[in-house]
């Protein structure tokens, strides 16, 4: 992998971890495209390890005062005992629903690691499962603008962390499979959006650190694709997160349907003729 390559696929992942288009699928393609997937081993594993967490840091950076309350909150909670003052019961709700929602993910990502390794590695199973990426963010032309909106429960929770556990499969959306199910269970579009990205941070913390546990060695890593790669994930990241908010409030979320159709129908096409 040259700095042309790490700088691409960083900005491919960058873009696609917030934009519901899928991450996942997009750096499986272009990483069998680009040749790099394949035959770098453990310095491609580290390196999409790497890409994730800049897009970590870029949900960490845009939700910091929401963080920094949780936190907070639960110092407070430790300090007093275990006895939460009135006003910080909200967030305390909230840090006990992100951890009931992850535990979706964690099991399904434990029971089937060998499966989605094997699915990783092969272009095709991504392409298909962007159409139904597709079919997903279509559900939210209707459910963005349901009337009867609901407040974030342990249901509505868990409802989108089964989502997210879904989305583990390369080709679904992590972003639009979350902002969809919490659409669809009657939550505003910015709660929908705001749950689903720090629903995510817990997943992409355990998810990196389980995938460098599987690394045998890090001798061989180029480090400076791994900056580049990292740094341009985490900046791209950051402002397709702030477009990904405006363009939800504009209920422009359904549209990106057609381009994961779009993506789709051409990575099968690709896959095919050159066999």
């Amino acid at each position: 992998m040259n700095l042309w390559q790490s700088f691409l696929l960083g900005l491919i992942q960058g873009l696609t971890e917030f934009l519901p288009v899928s991450s996942s699928g997009h750096l499986t393609l272009f990483g069998a495209f680009l040749n790099v997937s394949g035959g770098e081993g453990d310095h491609y594993r580290f390196f999409v390890v790497m890409t994730h967490f800049g897009t970590l840091l870029a949900i960490l950076a845009y939700y910091r005062k929401d963080l920094l309350e949780m936190i907070m909150a639960v110092f407070r909670w430790i300090g007093g005992g275990f006895r939460p003052r009135a006003e910080d019961r909200p967030t305390l709700n909230l840090v006990g629903i992100i951890i009931l929602g992850t535990i979706p993910a964690v099991l399904i990502g434990l029971t089937l690691d060998d499966l989605l390794e094997r699915l990783f590695t092969e272009p095709l199973p991504a392409a298909i499962f962007m159409s139904v990426t597709g079919f997903i963010l279509l559900t939210t032309r209707w459910t963005g603008n349901r009337v009867d909106r609901k407040e974030l429960g342990v249901r509505n929770g868990v409802m989108i962390g089964l989502a997210q556990a879904f989305a583990i499969l390369p080709g679904i959306s992590r972003s639009g499979s979350t902002i969809a199910m919490g659409l669809a269970a009657g939550l505003k579009r910015d709660e929908a959006a705001r749950f689903a990205f720090l629903l995510a941070i817990p997943a992409l913390l355990g998810a990196a650190i389980f995938d460098i546990a599987k690394i045998e060695s890090l001798a061989m890593v180029d480090w400076a694709t791994i900056a580049v790669g990292t740094l341009t994930a985490l900046l791209s990241g950051y402002f397709a997160l702030v477009w990904l908010i405006r363009l939800l409030a504009r209920d422009s979320f359904w549209k990106f349907s057609w381009y994961c159709w779009t993506a789709s129908l051409i990575g099968i096409l690709v896959i095919v003729f050159r066999g």
